[in-house]
């Protein structure tokens, strides 16, 4: 096991706040919003969760007949726009679009961040999904995925995997990968997916995980190889490239999805409707064409089922994390 320790939690990702007043919902009326809804992104505008953001609200726009306005409030790894959502009333007024494992592994860490996540926000639905893809330099000297796992084994920590962020979705990933193909690398934490990228791009890291929009002008034009695709499927852009349970991990599956949530004690019938209206707006034409342009599909688990799965993976990274010693300092 190896101890790693860094000043703060960096967690890729994206945020958004919907607001939307909820009225009692009648079984003949659709759900629509009482009051003047808004959108809040925790992060900086042009990343895919932002993109996120503004597709959802603009369908939902057209669905309520009222503009669904996005401000982007960054800060704190998302955390500050998903505190003001869990501090907010419980009235379906306020969502935030954020990827849900961020919002997991700070419980796993047990992050201070200032409200508790299973208990002060409530999961509405996953619009967006992104497959990842395990990445070295188009120069490396790994030509395949056997080629680099049979290195580690046999040079322990020399391989230099990029993270965003210590303590990060993709650090606690990158471990549960490690153990599964029984090897081990070093971890080098960045503040940012652009950041690693850009050291990958420049020979600086051996490899890291990225997600399929972000590397595929890149392995196209062959500043990089694609070694794995890292979700549960191949990827319809690559359909060569093997999954990683294709190449003997059992059971991996790391993709990044950008998930809705409402305050925690939002109603059931408020949740299940927003849920409605969240996967209603991913099926546009706009939305449509958006989602093949970036390479993305939707999920259409209900608020329930991903507050079970949020339950199991702070369960599952505590327990990485523990095995790995990672700990925030």
């Amino acid at each position: 096991m190896h101890r790693i320790s860094r000043r703060s939690l960096i967690l890729a990702g994206t945020a958004a706040v919907i607001g939307s007043a909820a009225p009692k919902l009648g079984r003949a009326q659709p759900y629509k919003p009482a009051g003047h809804p808004s959108m809040i992104c925790a992060y900086p505008a042009g990343a895919l969760g932002d993109g996120t953001a503004r597709i959802v609200a603009k369908g939902l726009s057209q669905a309520w007949g009222m503009t669904v306005p996005v401000e982007n409030k960054t800060g704190a790894a998302g955390m500050i726009a998903a505190g003001q959502v869990a501090k907010g009333a419980a009235d379906g007024a306020t969502l935030l679009c954020m990827i849900p494992e961020a919002l997991s592994v700070a419980k796993a860490l047990q992050v201070p961040v200032g409200f508790d996540v299973l208990a002060d926000l409530k999961p509405i639905a996953i619009p967006v999904v992104s497959a990842c893809i395990l990445a070295v330099n188009g120069k490396s000297r790994f030509q395949t995925y056997a080629e680099l796992v049979d290195f580690a084994k046999q040079h322990p920590g020399e391989i230099s995997f990029g993270i965003q962020g210590t303590g990060s979705a993709f650090h606690l990933a990158l471990e549960r990968w490690a153990t599964a193909a029984g090897i081990k690398v070093t971890p080098v934490p960045y503040r940012g997916g652009a950041a690693v990228l850009t050291d990958l791009l420049g020979g600086q890291i051996d490899a890291m995980f990225l997600a399929t929009s972000l590397g595929l002008p890149y392995f196209q034009d062959g500043r990089l190889r694609p070694l794995a695709a890292t979700s549960k499927d191949r990827i319809s852009a690559l359909p060569e490239l093997r999954t990683l349970e294709e190449l003997g991990v059992a059971g991996y599956d790391l993709s990044v999805s950008i998930g809705i949530l409402a305050q925690g004690n939002t109603g059931p019938a408020v949740a299940d409707a927003l849920n409605k209206a969240c996967l209603q707006a991913m099926m546009t034409p706009e939305a449509q064409a958006w989602m093949k342009q970036n390479y993305v599909t939707t999920s259409d688990l209900s608020p329930g089922q991903l507050q079970e799965r949020m339950i199991k993976e702070v369960a599952e990274f505590t327990e990485i994390a523990k095995r790995a010693n990672i700990r925030l300092s």
